[in-house]
Parts: structure tokens; C-alpha cells; sequence
């Protein structure tokens, strides 16, 4: 067997027990639609991925080990406060192991948005977080046009956002 043949089989078999193993996972892109996931919330409530069409949503994923995502959030929940009532959801996806760590912390700094664990699904669905905090920004049509890993800033991420908010959704 010449070596083109045993290399293509090689990396053949690599790939195909990485994606049994689950290492292997799509990561969701630009111009990639919004992953088709329920989200189950901390309150134990099923948030379909219905609620969010026509919506332009910020889907965020971070820890409350995270210094950075800490001051972030607070800037996250200005930005809903403003920007909700004209078609901002923001969802964020905690990577935490203890979920009570994160209601405590959501309760205590009071956190309006939907927040949830991310469960097996969501990991398989988005895949892997290299860091926190990582954001998706998507638009209404439920196509992500951004995604930042690190604090983006309140400024920059409305700049980001409004144009989105802006654009009437044509969808069915």
C-alpha cells in the first residue's frame, strides 16, 4: 500500500472516532444560522428556540469564575434594560459545574435576561468554549453576524447591536 493511500486512511479513521468520541465539534461561525436548541433555564423552564425568531439575540457564554464576564454581565443587562422592548434578547450560557453558584450570582446581581447551564445539547450544538466570555450576536433572521470572544465593551457591542435592531425581520 503506497503512502497517500495509508495517510488518507489514517486521517480517515482519526476523524471518524473523534466525531464518536465527541471531540470532534462544529464550531458555530459567522454567517452560520443560530444552533436549533431548547434551552432549559435555571428556573427549570423550557425556553423554545421559537421565542427567539425575529429577534436579534446576544447568546453568551461565561462563568462566574470569570472576572471579565462578572463586570460584563452587568453591561449585558444595561443593554437588555435598553434595547428589549425593541427586539434584544440576550441568553446567557453559564459553563459553570454548580448551578446553585450561578443562581446565587444571578440572583444577586440581578440578572433579568434568560439565564441557563449548558447542558451536554448546548455544548454539542455550539461547540466548545476556548474561553470566556464568548458571544454570538445574531440577527433577526437568526444568522450570527458576530462572535467575540473577550469583553467587547457596552460601546462597541451596541454599535454591533443596533444596526441588527434596525432591520425589520421578513421571515416566515
Amino acid at each position: 500500500m503506497n503512502i497517500r493511500v495509508r495517510l488518507w486512511l489514517f486521517a480517515t479513521t482519526l476523524i471518524l472516532l473523534l466525531g464518536q468520541t465527541g471531540l470532534a465539534h462544529a464550531q458555530v461561525g459567522v454567517g452560520d444560522p443560530l444552533p436549533e436548541t431548547e434551552v432549559r433555564l435555571l428556573d427549570g423552564t423550557i425556553m423554545p428556540q421559537a421565542r427567539l425568531r425575529g429577534k436579534v439575540v446576544l447568546t453568551v457564554f461565561w462563568a462566574t469564575w470569570c472576572p471579565i464576564c462578572m463586570r460584563e454581565l452587568s453591561d449585558y443587562q444595561v443593554l437588555y434594560d435598553r434595547h428589549h422592548a425593541a427586539g434584544l434578547e440576550i441568553v446567557a450560557l453559564s459553563v459553570d459545574r454548580d448551578a446553585s453558584a450561578v443562581q446565587d450570582y444571578v440572583r444577586a446581581t440581578r440578572l433579568f435576561f434568560p439565564v441557563a447551564m449548558r447542558t451536554p445539547e448546548l455544548k454539542s450544538a455550539w461547540g466548545p468554549v476556548q474561553g470566556t466570555p464568548l458571544l454570538y450576536l445574531s440577527d433577526r433572521a437568526g444568522i450570527v453576524r458576530l462572535r467575540h470572544l473577550g469583553a467587547p465593551g457596552r460601546d462597541a457591542l451596541e454599535n454591533a447591536i443596533m444596526p441588527l435592531l434596525d432591520t425589520a425581520f421578513h421571515g416566515q
